[in-house]
């Protein structure tokens, strides 16, 4: 059956245009100048010109039989040809179609690796940053750490430098009393008189121990202070340390998931 819109006029007129410019009407010539239509329904149409303008192959002097014969045997392979070249180009069409298929397929793959790729950098990027500053954060608090530990040796100078004063304090204190009492039994056996300025001596020595007991009690007041500074210091070097030790183990797998 003919395509819509190829006729035998138009096969007609473009064989005879071919054969005006000097040149053998063919299927293949016929169909290049129509720009349309099968070779299977070209080929039939071209005989039959050819068939209506005499335009034959001088068979004289051959049967009859044989030039039919060899006409059917021409149409069949002509039109065996003409499939497998219409078979050929559909199957080109197609294989064209899925590789450019496939092409587009693989363009899509590659520009989504590319974003993929693009992520994971960024993500990197980020994970480095957190990494800095967990790095930046450690240095901190190393550095916090080391001087809570000077603090807290010093405070424990000053505690140390406490007690001996109050140690010399309570020696003192207690050669005064020791004094004092000497004095009262030395003194228990004078007249009146030195009772009198014994009893002016004893003033001024209770004078001077209430200022002692109470230098004492501020010292001993001083010295609970920075023994409880002292602990507050200890308490604080080990939440540190073990901040330190958390931050350590945090970093380590931040790292260790980069690294798979």
């Amino acid at each position: 059956m003919a395509r819509a819109g190829v006729t035998y006029l138009d096969v007609a007129k473009a064989a005879e245009a071919i054969k005006i410019q000097g040149q053998e009407p063919t299927v293949d010539r016929v169909r290049e100048r129509l720009g349309t239509g099968s070779k299977s329904t070209i080929a039939p149409l071209l005989k039959r010109w050819r068939s209506d303008n005499g335009d034959m192959a001088d068979t004289s002097g051959l049967p009859n039989d044989l030039v039919e014969v060899v006409k059917s045997l021409h149409e069949r392979v002509q039109q065996m040809a003409d499939h497998r070249i219409d078979r050929a180009q559909q199957e080109f069409i197609e294989l064209n179609e899925e590789l450019r298929k496939k092409l587009d397929d693989s363009s899509n793959t590659i520009a989504q690796l590319n974003a993929r790729q693009k992520d994971l950098e960024t993500q990197i990027g980020q994970r480095i940053d957190e990494v800095n500053q967990k790095a930046q954060t450690l240095e901190d608090i190393h550095i916090k750490l080391t001087r809570a530990e000077l603090q807290r040796d010093e405070a424990i100078t000053r505690a140390a430098e406490l007690k001996e004063n109050i140690t010399e304090l309570k020696q003192e204190n207690r050669d005064i009393r020791d004094h004092f009492e000497h004095y009262q039994q030395r003194t228990s056996e004078d007249r009146q008189q030195e009772r009198e300025q014994f009893r002016a001596a004893n003033q001024g020595l209770k004078d001077q121990i209430q200022d002692l007991q109470h230098r004492l009690a501020q010292a001993e007041s001083r010295a609970s202070e920075l023994i409880d500074d002292n602990a507050l210091l200890q308490r604080n070097a080990d939440e540190l340390k073990q901040a330190n030790a958390a931050l350590n183990s945090d970093l380590k797998g931040k790292i260790e998931d980069i690294q798979n």
